[in-house]
């Protein structure tokens, strides 16, 4: 048994707190006691007054325990967003120097805690994206985002620390093959320590309904509404398209709040009433919505991987999806669903369509969908890759029986 770290973001929601979790389950399972490190900018206030309360109860890194994983908690402090990722390093460093280290996030700079240690550890780092993808899929509506991508001096020091983590990684993991080739085409050098390593789908809690609707009209789609990436005015102006042919059909939201924006458009377009803003589900409640749901639909700019259509699919739902990326090579390899050129809404609604005009389609697909997460994205295999590849980077910790 040995300690191991995981550093990482905010590991509340998303994606990312997805990765945390199943690398956490691994080490837990190998016989290891992780912590997760992570800069807690959830919780640190943004008003003034609110401030100096906060860091007066919270001065130093705390432990904490989050979706049942024990985590220690750093201050965010008011310094910028690149001088944040070194604060694990400078305020937990006893906690990063444990023999297994393994950072997830998005993009790679949150492993840049790991690299100025004494010790020389190797650690891992499993990614979804490259930083500069990130940003592009947001800048459209994100003033943040574009600034940064405007800042071209700004620019080239996150393209270098981000170079950094990836040639002082032992092994880089890539959420996808689409993320893996985005990262060797920015940092050619990465290559050789590249490996693939999709999320894990657990496959005994996620699966098609026992006794299936006779009827499904609803699309289904799961992730943050506010993420500009989403693409989520493309996907209701779609939704009209599709809506105005068969009045049956609703759209599911599940995520957090809408804009204001997003709701002034639902009713522009007369479909408000189609709509359901279901927030944020239980495990159980999401499980139930997708399984009753007949396709998901994943409208994004930009995706690493798109968790949440895998789930999707190994619910036994179809996909329709934009060109974004990471659920290109998972939908063109399993043909549960159709890819359609990104931010094209009369495309995207006439693949929507083609489910109710060729009726032989969703159930083909379904099948196909359930079929490969089974042999692809199961916890099982892909806990075989991840233990296989451990092995390799930390000999002593890990057997490779």
């Amino acid at each position: 048994m040995a300690k191991a770290s995981i550093l990482s973001i905010e590991p509340f929601a998303g994606g990312v707190p997805r990765l945390t979790r199943a690398i956490y389950d691994l080490l837990v399972q190998a016989g290891h006691t992780p912590q997760v490190v992570y800069t807690d900018a959830e919780s640190t206030p943004t008003r003034r007054a609110e401030l100096l309360p906060y860091f007066l109860r919270h001065p130093l890194p705390h432990r904490t325990l989050k979706l049942g994983m024990d985590c220690l908690a750093i201050p965010r402090y008011p310094v910028s967003f690149w001088q944040s990722w070194h604060l694990p390093h400078w305020l937990a460093r006893g906690a990063l120097s444990a023999p297994i280290r393994i950072a997830t996030s998005g993009a790679a700079h949150t492993a840049l805690a790991y690299l100025p240690s004494a010790s020389r550890l190797p650690f891992v780092v499993w990614l979804a994206t490259v930083y500069e993808d990130e940003l592009i899929g947001r800048a459209d509506r994100d003033a943040w985002a574009a600034g940064i991508l405007a800042d071209s001096a700004l620019m080239q020091k996150l393209r270098h620390l981000e170079r950094q983590v990836l040639d002082g990684a032992a092994r880089v993991w890539a959420l996808s093959e689409y993320t893996a080739e985005r990262l060797v085409q920015f940092h050619p050098t990465v290559s050789a320590k590249m490996e693939v390593m999709p999320y894990p789908i657990d496959t005994t809690q996620l699966a098609p309904a026992v006794s299936p609707p006779a009827e499904r009209n609803e699309l289904i789609f799961v992730s943050r509404l506010q993420d500009p990436r989403k693409n989520i005015p493309m996907l209701l102006h779609a939704f009209a398209l599709a809506q105005a042919q068969r009045p049956e059909l609703r759209l599911v939201l599940v995520g957090d709040t809408p804009t204001a924006h997003q709701t002034l458009l639902a009713e522009q377009l007369g479909i408000r009433d189609k709509i359901d803003f279901a927030g944020k589900l239980s495990e159980t409640a999401l499980r139930q919505r997708l399984q009753t749901a007949a396709l998901f639909v994943l409208p994004s700019h930009q995706e690493g991987l798109g968790i949440a259509a895998m789930e999707g699919m190994a619910c036994g739902l179809p996909v329709v999806s934009t060109r974004c990326g990471g659920p290109e090579a998972t939908i063109s390899a399993s043909g549960a669903g159709i890819l359609v050129e990104n931010d094209n809404p009369t495309a995207f609604a006439q693949a929507i369509l083609r489910f109710w005009q060729e009726p032989n389609l969703r159930p083909q697909m379904s099948e196909s969908a359930v079929k490969y997460v089974a042999q692809t994205l199961s916890v099982p295999a892909v806990q075989a890759k991840m233990y296989a590849s451990l092995s390799a980077i930390f000999p002593s910790y890990f057997s490779k029986n």
